[in-house]
This record gives C-alpha cells, structure tokens and sequence, in this order.
C-alpha cells in the first residue's frame, strides 16, 4: 500500500525555484486508503514532532497557486494533506479529511533562521474530524511549522486527540543548533 496517493513535487535545486509544479486543481475527487512509512523506516534526517508522521494521502513540495476543493480524503494512515517546504498560495477549501492517522493539514517549511518560503496558503471551509487513529495522539486538525500569513478560517475539527489548530515554533536554543529541539523521534533521540 502506498504512503502518499498523490504527489506534486517541483524542482528545489539551488533553491532558485524556477522549477516548481504550479496551477494544479484537484476537485470533486475521493481520495482514500493509503498507508504510512513505519517509524523505523523514517529518515534519520526528517524532523518527526512528538509522534507527527511525515506522509499525506496528498502531498505538495515546492509548489505553489494549487487548489484542493471539495474532495474526500479518507482512511489515511498519517495526515490528510501536507504542504512541504515551499508552498505558496495554495487553497484548501470545501473538503472532507477524515479517519487519519494522523492530523488533516500539515504546513511544514524549513524551520527558522533559513528560508521563509511556506507561506500565504488558506484553508477555510474544511470538516476535519477522526484524527490521531495511527495512534499519533499529539497531532491537531492543522499544524503550522515554520509557515505564516495563511488564512486558516471557518473550519470544522472534530475528534482531535490533541487541539484543533497547532501553530509551533522552536525554542531559542535551537537557533544556533543544527538540530531541531521539538524533534525527538519515536526511540528517544534528538
């Protein structure tokens, strides 16, 4: 079974982002029954906040003016839908994410002190319900890492093991570390 359903991934080479996967709609869609990678299978290298998975039955990275609009994302093993790195002007609207393992919407930039470029991206009319079943008991409905100015209104979020929106930031120690503290994996390390 796959981890991700569906994946827009655009160019990051030099960070020029030329190259990045633009003006794509996915509309009236059900999308449903995907997988996750295994916690002993993640990368030494992703950053996993407190028992957060880094799949999506949708998943967009270096992209930007996209839209999700009225579609089911169902029966996932991990989040419904993740925007990863740079993600700009991007519309989640009108749709259904439900039975995750983990939460509906993840914002996910680069973390501070490096790139400013997950940003300006709206979510608004969305009903979130049945989330953390993988069990990830510490997700929430949205969750904003190193990502602003997003619209993120008139939302339903129901059934979250944790909270209905998570806005995270890092503590000031991290700033001048090469590793993320919030990052603790599922065996203890940093």
């Amino acid at each position: 079974v796959p981890y991700e359903l569906v994946r827009f991934q655009g160019d990051d080479e030099d960070k020029n982002w030329e190259n990045l996967v633009h003006h794509i709609t996915l509309s009236n869609l059900v999308i449903e029954y995907n997988d996750r990678l295994p916690e002993s299978q993640f990368d030494q290298y992703d950053v996993i906040r407190n028992t957060e998975n880094p799949d999506a039955s949708v998943y967009f990275q270096n992209a930007e003016n996209c839209q999700i609009i009225n579609c089911t994302i169902q029966h996932s093993g991990s989040y419904g839908i993740t925007l990863s790195h740079h993600a700009q002007n991007i519309e989640i609207l009108g749709n259904e994410l439900g039975d995750l393992g983990s939460g509906g919407v993840n914002f996910f930039g680069y973390g501070p002190g490096t790139l400013d470029v997950n940003k300006n991206n709206t979510v608004m009319y969305n009903n979130i319900h049945d989330l953390g079943l993988a069990p990830y008991p510490h997700t929430a409905g949205i969750t904003l890492y190193q990502s602003g100015s997003n619209t993120i209104s008139y939302n339903y979020i129901s059934k979250s093991p944790y909270a209905g929106v998570t806005i995270l930031g890092e503590v000031a120690v991290g700033f001048n570390s090469d590793k993320f503290s919030a990052a603790w994996d599922f065996f203890g390390n940093m």
